[in-house]
């Protein structure tokens, strides 16, 4: 089961799960800052991954993000719902954020479900570093690709 549920969980899923945030340097920078609506989707052949993030993204690199991620397998015929909510530091170099996470809880009030949720943390914990590319930026929209996912597209919060 165990190796089952860490070939659900993609090793390069920490910015998907954040629903992180990137932009152009300058002007780019200070339109990044604040809060962001951001949804994401990775298909893979072992299953799919949804995520509904808010992420605040503050003047002293300091990233706040919490939200719901839902994996669907098709092993287990079903979609799971899980919150979390995670923090961390980031930098914007050129059109690449870099950053890092510091903490994080992913649960779903199940405890069978709560299995996989803690293989997701661990593997964030094991490789909490993330970049990802910004390909889009202005006062209300944003959009931007991590390595190895899909483009995330995020509306500023109100």
């Amino acid at each position: 089961m165990y190796k089952l549920l860490t070939k659900l969980l993609p090793a390069s899923f920490a910015p998907l799960l954040l629903g992180l945030a990137t932009a152009a340097v300058g002007d780019s920078q200070s339109l990044l800052l604040g809060a962001w609506n951001c949804k994401g989707e990775v298909q893979r052949p072992e299953g799919s991954y949804r995520v509904n993030a808010v992420v605040q993204l503050a003047e002293a690199s300091a990233l706040i993000s919490q939200g719901e991620l839902f994996v669907f397998s098709p092993w287990l015929g079903s979609e799971i719902p899980m919150s979390f909510k995670a923090t961390g530091t980031w930098e914007l170099k050129e059109q690449t954020l870099h950053g890092k996470l510091t903490e994080g809880n992913i649960a779903t009030g199940n405890a069978f479900t709560d299995q996989l949720a803690d293989i997701l943390e661990q593997q964030i914990q094991a490789s909490p570093n993330f970049r990802a590319e910004i390909t889009q930026l202005n006062q209300r929209s944003l959009t931007f690709k991590p390595e190895q996912t899909n483009p995330v597209t995020c509306l500023r919060a109100s």
